[in-house]
């Protein structure tokens, strides 16, 4: 998992400079981003979640604002504009695994709530709000990923196919000597804690 959250080029970056690796590993370990070793995985402390999602998911349209971890689910609110700001609010637990398949399995439910700053915003935008939803359903998150092939809606569970996102393909493939690290060690279990994510890891 900490390589997924590292890249292959940026880790060779690392070793050319060392002296460079050292100062940054240091910011790192300073704002609570740098990822910690378990006896049988890695931990991801919630600063580093955060800036992850934020680069992966912040545009003109959304703005992830807040992540919030504890033994029983992980809570991410995220700032929608939609004419009028709203407030989107998503709790999720990670139901299952998949590593052979490259996929994670999600619960979630949402809530919604105006994002304006003042009364008369949030009031207004309650009314906006309402009838959005009554003219369109409520499944927000359902309605933002129906154009990434990565996200897999059934209900109220979310699949994501980590081998088909963009972003990680370069990762997922690194390889050494002609064999790809991850066909061998892989994603056993992931499970949220106060603050961190604990990422359990093993040989497939």
């Amino acid at each position: 998992m900490t390589l997924l959250l590292v890249s292959p080029m940026a880790l060779a970056d690392y070793f050319s400079n060392p002296m460079a690796a050292y100062e940054k590993l240091q910011q790192l370990r300073a704002e609570n981003k740098l990822p910690g070793l378990a006896r049988d995985g890695v931990i991801v402390p919630q600063p580093l979640l955060l800036e992850k999602l934020q680069a992966a998911l912040n545009n003109e349209q959304m703005q992830v604002k807040t992540l919030t971890l504890t033994p029983e689910k992980a809570s991410l609110q995220v700032l929608a504009r939609k004419g009028v700001d709203v407030l989107l609010t998503l709790d999720f637990k990670v139901v299952a695994v998949d590593w052979p398949k490259r996929s994670v399995t999600l619960e979630y439910s949402e809530a919604t709530q105006s994002g304006s700053n003042s009364l008369w915003g949030r009031v207004l935008g309650g009314v906006v709000l309402t009838a959005f939803e009554t003219a369109a359903g409520r499944e927000h998150l359902k309605g933002a990923v129906t154009d990434k092939p990565y996200f897999v809606n059934n209900g109220k569970y979310m699949t994501i196919k980590l081998d088909q996102i963009p972003a990680l393909q370069e990762t997922l493939n690194w390889g050494v000597a002609g064999y790809k690290v991850f066909d061998y060690v892989g994603i056993k279990s992931i499970a949220t804690e106060k603050d961190q994510l604990r990422v359990k890891l093993g040989v497939f």
